[in-house]
C-alpha cells in the first residue's frame, strides 16, 4: 500500500513540521532555513507557518544553485 503526498496550494499554510515532511528534512533544519531567510514564515500565537508557495520558490532556487 502506498501513500499519496497531499495536494496542496501555492497559498496554503503548512506547520513546520508539515513542511519538513514535504522537504524530507527534520524541523530543526527548517527552522534553520527560516532564521536564515532561505524561507519565509508567519507566527500565529506560537505557531510557526509557511506558505506552500514559499517553499516551492525555495527548491526552486536550490535547483538553479545545484544546476
Amino acid at each position: 500500500m502506498s501513500t499519496v503526498a497531499p495536494q496542496y496550494h501555492a497559498d496554503d499554510l503548512l506547520t513546520v513540521e508539515d513542511a519538513a515532511a514535504y522537504l524530507h528534512a527534520s524541523r530543526a533544519t527548517v527552522f534553520r532555513l527560516i532564521k536564515s531567510g532561505d524561507i519565509k514564515s508567519i507566527k500565529v500565537g506560537k505557531l510557526r507557518l509557511i506558505r506552500f508557495g514559499a517553499l516551492v520558490d525555495f527548491v526552486h532556487r536550490q535547483e538553479k544553485v545545484s544546476a
